[in-house]
């Protein structure tokens, strides 16, 4: 009798497993339980107003490591912080630690030497990464490359290393749109180099490059700089030049792409289809020029069959192909992106909303090309408005399941390939992730982020590998780092992208509100009450199938 209640028993929890489970059968841990997430602080003056922190890598591309990051904060009171980063797992040290050097300039006092000393406010600064020589010498690997900012309406290119001023213009216009191109800033799986061009095979060659591009405009007027540099210990030393200015009204910020593995010896390298100046003009046209400044070519601008102006920053793939970049726009009864195809000059796919009112957040990327993340703000939906963040193929299809909804509009969000994660910055300043791949046809969650900023933090960024590196093809996980500026506090925090394993989790309640009664299995973090329930199950069919046989 004892016996049969027991069966009987286990029968019970066989049938009721999906009723009484703790989790889903196919539960597994969030990373936020199942992580340590390290992080680490370094002081900064409170109450200044800080622009998003830039990352300068001085090894880029390099699978080495032996190179760093430079932390680089500033303020538009004229500040700049500089913190040199290293990563090394085996060391109780902190980057900061590791890297042991940190710099401060007050653009106010530090630079008066030069013919026109700059001045305060400090509107936006970047970050130009060094390149390979035709010799194949990258450079010294911390005190390398240089800074671009724009303080009023004055562009510098400076050496931070040696105090030295490499490039000055002076604009006839406020900036309201400033940026760089993405290879200049290391934000391309690409490594700039010198080349030589010889005239004969055999001798001596003449060396040209890597070009780097900056634009600066006010919607009415544009101009476009062309820095050339190396590393900070080139003999050839760096220089600058304006290459394009233009009076024309834009809808939009410009954009310089600029891929050396896909331009030609022609003109040292400035032509081909890895190279474009896009200016979104106000009437409908994107209007193509070559880095050098001449006219490419006039594209009118469309979805959906209706004439449509670019109304948000134009995106970029990270890799070196395709030659595709993203391009929100808008027509009068839609809002999309579509999908610009370098080689061709023409839109070879567009993806669209049927609401005009939609606003583009922040820039859509790819890593190669097969899948776009973009953010959609509805001003109408709900209290504070929605944002949608949507997620493309390579034809302009939505993967439905990846598909998330944030109250208000979210302050920003970047893709970590190797980590297969979105990070978004919601209005409300929590920091959480969404898986970008998925084995299921239900819909994606997001989750909350092992650790936090404060609520007052709005500048979070992506700060890829501290050996150096933003971006590579041989990075791991476990090397990718994050940062935040808080303003208020006067603060800036280095953290873990991954974080050091934990499990199994014993029995106890986690970050994520969940409680394990049994603790979780190793590594992927199942529930182990969870799986003795369903256990039951298989147990009773195996069971079943056995008694057939035998009977």
């Amino acid at each position: 009798m004892a016996g049969l209640s027991i069966v009987l028993a286990f029968a019970l929890i066989a049938i009721l497993a999906p009723v009484i489970s703790p989790f889903p059968r196919t539960f597994e841990a969030p990373e936020s339980d199942r992580f340590t997430v390290s992080t680490y602080h370094r002081a900064l003056p409170a109450n200044l107003s800080y622009g998003p922190p830039v990352m300068g890598p001085t090894t880029p591309l390099s699978s080495d490591r032996q190179g760093g990051m430079w932390l680089i904060n500033y303020a538009q009171q004229g500040f700049i912080f500089m913190d040199f980063l290293r990563h090394n797992p085996q060391s109780n040290l902190t980057p900061f630690q590791l890297g042991n050097r940190s710099m401060q300039f007050d653009i106010n006092q530090d630079f008066i030497s030069f013919p026109v000393p700059p001045k305060a406010p400090l509107t936006s600064l970047y970050y130009i990464v060094p390149g390979r020589n035709s010799t194949n010498r990258l450079g010294d690997p911390r005190d390398n490359g240089l800074l671009a900012f724009f303080a009023q309406r004055d562009f510098y290119v400076i050496d931070p290393f040696k105090n030295s001023l490499i490039f000055f213009s002076r604009l006839p216009f406020d900036p309201v749109w400033t940026g760089e191109d993405p290879a200049s800033a290391g934000d391309m799986v690409l490594l700039p180099i010198e080349i030589s061009i010889a005239p004969f095979p055999g001798l001596p060659g003449r060396d040209v490059g890597p070009f780097r591009y900056f634009y600066a405009s006010d919607s009415n007027h544009t101009v476009v700089f062309e820095i050339t540099y190396v590393h900070s210990h080139d003999p050839t030393g760096a220089s600058g030049r304006i290459v394009l200015s233009s009076n024309e009204s834009l809808s939009a910020p410009p954009f310089v792409y600029y891929n050396q593995d896909r331009v030609t010896s022609f003109d040292d390298y400035r032509s081909g289809a890895g190279e474009a100046i896009l200016l979104p003009l106000a009437n409908g046209t994107l209007e193509i020029h070559n880095v050098t400044g001449s006219v490419r070519r006039w594209v009118p601008l469309s979805l959906n069959g209706q004439p449509a102006t670019v109304v948000g920053p134009i995106g970029f793939t990270r890799s070196t192909f395709p030659l595709w970049l993203y391009v929100p726009v808008r027509s009068t009864d839609a809002t999309g992106v579509g999908i610009f195809d370098l080689i061709t000059l023409r839109m070879s796919a567009t993806f669209s909303l049927p609401n005009p009112a939609l606003q583009p957040v922040g820039i859509p990327s790819s890593y190669r090309g097969q899948a776009t993340y973009i953010g959609l703000y509805d001003p109408g939906a709900g209290a504070s408005g929605t944002t949608h963040i949507i997620r493309i193929n390579e034809t302009g299809v939505e993967t439905t399941q990846f598909r998330a909804d944030f109250p208000g509009r979210v302050l920003s969000y970047f893709e970590v390939d190797q980590r297969s994660r979105l990070f978004i910055v919601p209005r409300s300043g929590d920091l959480e992730t969404q898986n970008t791949t998925f084995r299921e046809a239900t819909k994606v969650p997001s989750e909350i982020f092992t650790v936090q900023p404060p609520k007052t933090t709005t500048l979070v960024q992506y700060a890829g590998a501290l050996g150096g590196t933003l971006y590579g093809t041989a990075l791991v996980p476990a090397e990718l780092y994050g940062v935040w500026t808080d303003s208020v506090i006067g603060e800036t925090v280095v953290f873990q992208l991954l974080g050091t394993p934990r499990t199994p989790l014993p029995p106890g309640t986690y970050p994520s509100g969940n409680h394990y009664i049994l603790g979780t299995d190793s590594p992927a973090g199942g529930d182990i009450l969870t799986q003795l329930f369903y256990g039951t199950q298989v147990a009773f069919i195996v069971g079943g199938r056995l008694s057939c046989r035998s009977s």
